[in-house]
């Protein structure tokens, strides 16, 4: 059992419960240890190689580019703490779309802004992808703070299209 998650997870519901009265304390955002640098060229490979099918943008995809890397342990460390999975699934207003977009947004302050993390569209749903210091590209299912290395039939066949 995650204690550090547990414990967020109860001071959120007692700041829900109390209707706001209480002022939730907020751990530290984790920070990540670059491990690594790729190039756009690189990360773009790399993620091809991953989903043969769909469009890779990256924001910087010159091959001076730069990308940092991590640790998948370090993308775990910020989801424990993370609170985009507390918000209430609402379909066709607040479904899996938002939720990549918002934990995406998270990830984009500055000390984690340089390190290949982006939005994930399948050809039915909404994820957020990240390669780690090993290559490895993991998709991260917001609502749920769950990452796999492939595609769960729901989630879809194949990627539409992604943005790093």
């Amino acid at each position: 059992m995650n204690w550090k998650k547990l414990i967020n997870q109860i001071g959120f519901w007692l700041y829900k419960i109390t209707g706001g009265e209480l002022i939730p304390v907020k751990p530290p955002l984790a920070k990540p240890i670059e491990r690594r640098k790729v190039t756009g060229a690189e990360l773009y490979q790399i993620i091809r190689d991953k989903f043969s099918e769909g469009d890779i943008h990256l924001s910087d995809p010159w091959a001076e580019a730069v990308y940092s890397l991590c640790d998948i342990e370090d993308i775990e460390a910020f989801l424990d703490v993370d609170e985009t999975n507390h918000y209430q699934y609402v379909r066709h207003k607040f479904d899996c779309d938002n939720f990549a977009r918002l934990l995406w947004g998270r990830f984009g302050i500055p000390e984690w802004a340089h390190f290949a993390i982006g939005l994930f569209w399948s050809d039915v749903h909404a994820m957020v992808i990240c390669v780690d210091a090993n290559e490895d590209v993991w998709l991260v299912e917001p609502q749920a703070d769950e990452r796999r290395s492939d595609l769960l039939a729901w989630q879809g066949t194949k990627m539409r299209f992604t943005i790093i």
